[in-house]
């Protein structure tokens, strides 16, 4: 049975009885065509819009599919984009309730995978936004939701002003004079101490190391793109032992990927949260998966699919498909980089920020506003705590003591709340970006591309070369290309030959 919260369903082979309610629809072609539909094992995915994909018609033994099925199919383990929303095959499945597990044939017969279209997680984006310098550029983006401040804060920032509204209405409403007095006092102590935590600078550095580490985990996401540029360009073979080789090599390093991503991933774990869910997908085989699991190790097997890629390039050298040892040398080298990276990834993982440090902090910003809370409150002044008046001439009247405005609802306090505290949840947001926040990697849809443009470039691309001809500046001196007239400008700027070159 697939494990909790799995957003990947298998085969017809292998599931359990009904456990919980499913209502859906089912729409065909006539009478003649339909879907099995399968649930997922989870807790209540109320509302979730399921999108068939990879779905497969079948007739009766040795029958062909009728023809408008054929076309409307895509190949089976293609992924339909749920982003889009689009339908793939002739089934759409509108899925409400709690699904555990439950297996319902419809009198088709033919067999589809289920894809749930959960509510849009992507990484916010908003490049396209600040592309030029112009008036108010930063302005817009304020008033976004997801990925914003505000949703990270708006919790602890409520909580904050309740606690002070509450301390605000105990000294104005429940406290004796006496009893204020002993508050004011406190109040002036607190107000005194907050100023000696050195906020600014604990807090900045610590979120500089947090974003310096966030950006050198997505950088260390291994990514098969040069990897698969050297092994269609080394090993060789139009027949089939060639494009099995290729493939085999490909999907070893997208395995190797997949498995360090079910380590450090929680989005990953959830969409492949056992080996046979990895297996359904197809980055593994039946006999790989066993050969793999009779491997007895206390440690993460990620490395063991890069182990079997260089046995089986060491293979296509010595059966003439890698031609010389060059080739050989440098199909390696590229997959110990792309290995490397699956190591440091795991690493990044293992090995946190000290927590000595995190605790620093966050001790740091709490005892700050806690402070904060009592200090920063209104209170009487002190009797005889204005300042000294200057001597007076003949005739002048001293001028009234002036105390700070009673302010109930204390703006420069909430502010420098939503600044700290903010800068806080960031932090808190981006150091381990491998979760489900807005704007954590989306690790998924990684997993995607890369096994569709590898097994693009090392299998359909192979020798699939559009014919040399001679480009259009082939008799020209300078080509120039052309501008449009949005940007003819550009063409008459003179080019910049250094700082120098004019220098009289």
């Amino acid at each position: 049975m697939p494990g909790p919260h799995s957003a990947f369903s298998t085969r017809r082979e292998g599931w359990g009885k009904k456990e919980a309610p499913m209502s859906g629809t089912r729409s065909g072609q006539g009478g003649e065509s339909g879907c099995w539909t399968q649930g997922l094992t989870g807790p209540a995915l109320l509302g979730l819009s399921f999108q068939i994909y990879g779905c497969q018609p079948h007739g009766m033994d040795g029958e062909e599919p009728d023809q408008d099925l054929q076309t409307l199919y895509k190949k089976p383990g293609s992924v339909a984009s749920a982003q889009e929303g689009v339908k793939v095959g002739v089934c759409e499945i509108r899925v409400e309730g709690t699904l555990s597990g439950e297996l319902k044939d419809s009198p088709g017969g033919n067999s589809c995978d289920l894809l749930p279209q959960a509510p849009s997680t992507m990484t916010v984006s908003y490049t396209l936004k600040v592309a030029e310098a112009r008036f108010g550029g930063f302005s817009g983006l304020l008033l976004r939701w997801r990925g914003s401040i505000y949703k990270l804060l708006y919790k602890e920032f409520l909580l904050f002003g309740a606690l002070y509204a509450v301390l605000s209405i105990t000294y104005r409403l429940l406290l004796t004079q006496e009893q204020k007095h002993v508050y004011a006092q406190v109040a002036r102590y607190c107000n005194r101490s907050a100023d000696l935590i050195p906020l600014s600078f604990v807090l900045g550095f610590y979120v500089t190391l947090v974003v310096n580490r966030w950006w050198s985990q997505y950088t260390s996401i291994p990514l098969p793109d040069q990897l698969m540029c050297v092994i269609s360009a080394s090993v060789h073979g139009v027949d089939q032992r060639g494009r099995l080789l290729r493939r085999t090599l490909i999907r070893y390093a997208n395995l190797a990927s997949v498995l360090v991503l079910r380590s450090v991933s929680t989005r990953v774990l959830k969409r492949f949260p056992t080996m046979e869910h990895v297996v359904d997908a197809g980055f593994m085989s039946q006999e790989e998966r066993k050969k793999f699991e009779s491997l007895k190790s206390d440690f993460n097997k990620y490395w063991v699919p890069c182990v079997w890629f260089t046995n089986l390039a060491a293979q296509a050298r010595r059966d003439g498909r890698i031609r010389d040892d060059i080739a050989l040398c440098l199909l390696l080298e590229e997959l110990n980089k792309y290995r490397a990276k699956c190591s440091m990834l795991f690493h990044y993982d293992w090995i946190s920020i000290p927590l000595v440090y995190t605790q620093v902090v966050t001790i740091a910003v709490y005892s700050f506003f806690a402070l904060s809370l009592v200090g920063r409150q209104f209170v009487e002044p002190e009797a005889g705590a204005a300042k000294p008046q200057k001597l007076l001439k003949p005739g002048q009247e001293p001028a009234p003591a002036l105390g700070d405005p009673d302010m109930y609802v204390p703006l420069t306090t909430l502010l420098q709340f939503f600044f700290y505290a903010g800068w806080l949840k960031v932090a808190e947001q981006i150091i381990n970006p491998f979760g489900e926040d807005d704007d954590d990697f989306e690790t998924n849809q990684l997993i995607d591309r890369n096994l569709q443009v590898s097994l693009l470039s090392v299998d359909e691309m192979y020798q699939n070369l559009p014919p040399a001809e001679k480009d259009q500046y082939w008799d020209e001196d300078q080509p120039q290309p052309p501008y449009t007239v949005a940007t003819a400008a550009e063409s008459l700027r003179p080019s910049f030959l250094g700082s120098t070159f004019n220098l009289r």
